[in-house]
């Protein structure tokens, strides 16, 4: 069958640890941590999408069996597209984002505000869509052969 060489094995463990630390994890903490530049009378609530950690964990997966197999002929490539459309729509949050602001000084208020960014959300779905192309033709070359 597959002949996985250990050095292989490693790589793709070190891919799945480092994208879920990249996916995941630094941008909860970059929405956790923007408070601390605000000024104290200022308080700033964004909360990540539900699905941005099963998208990450789908994502990493993607990309351990794609390291792990070499690709697939083409279908581990169109699932690793796949993986990245799903985990874009989940990081922008549908194209949405809600931000909830109150503030203190001198009046008390708060606001809610959405941000629409879904032109920037297709912007960024623009790579995986591609990837996703180049496995349905390396999927089918590999079907002819």
């Amino acid at each position: 069958m597959f002949k996985i060489s250990p050095i292989r094995m490693v790589a793709s463990a070190a891919a799945f640890i480092v994208s879920i630390l990249l996916l995941y994890y630094a941008p909860v903490m970059a929405m956790s941590e923007i408070k601390q530049f605000l000024p104290p009378s200022i308080a700033l609530e964004i909360e990540p999408s539900p699905l941005l950690l099963p998208s990450s964990l789908f994502f990493a997966a993607a990309a351990f069996l794609t390291i792990l197999l070499r690709g697939g002929k083409g279908l581990l490539t169109m699932i690793l597209g796949l993986a990245g459309i799903i985990y874009i729509y989940a990081l922008f949050n549908g194209g949405a984002l809600t931000v909830y602001l109150t503030l203190t000084q001198p009046l008390e208020a708060s606001v809610e505000a959405t941000v629409s960014m879904h032109n920037l959300m297709y912007l960024f779905m623009a790579s995986p869509a591609v990837m996703v192309l180049k496995g349905v033709f390396d999927f089918a070359r590999a079907q002819r052969s």
